[in-house]
């Protein structure tokens, strides 16, 4: 468990350890819950994919090779 403090301005950090873990950058969204109990869950939205995986999902199709398709018909428009 890591405890935080809410700032003046209602701001809290996330612990370094966790942003890199799930890998969260700057300006990610966060949706709030409440539970009936009170407690808060904070749930990313739209998470972009990580500069590490972009980089390596491209190095990964550098030695694809898609073939050259040939069709029977011509295309639909």
């Amino acid at each position: 468990m890591t405890i935080v403090e809410m700032s003046s301005t209602g701001r809290l950090l996330v612990p370094k350890e966790i942003r890199q873990r799930h890998q969260f950058e700057d300006g990610t969204s966060f949706a709030v819950f409440e539970s009936k109990s009170g407690a808060i869950t904070f749930r990313p939205l739209n998470p972009k994919p990580g500069r590490r995986f972009v980089v390596a999902l491209r190095e990964c199709m550098e030695s694809v090779e898609i073939p050259e398709m040939h069709f029977r018909s011509p295309p639909r428009l």
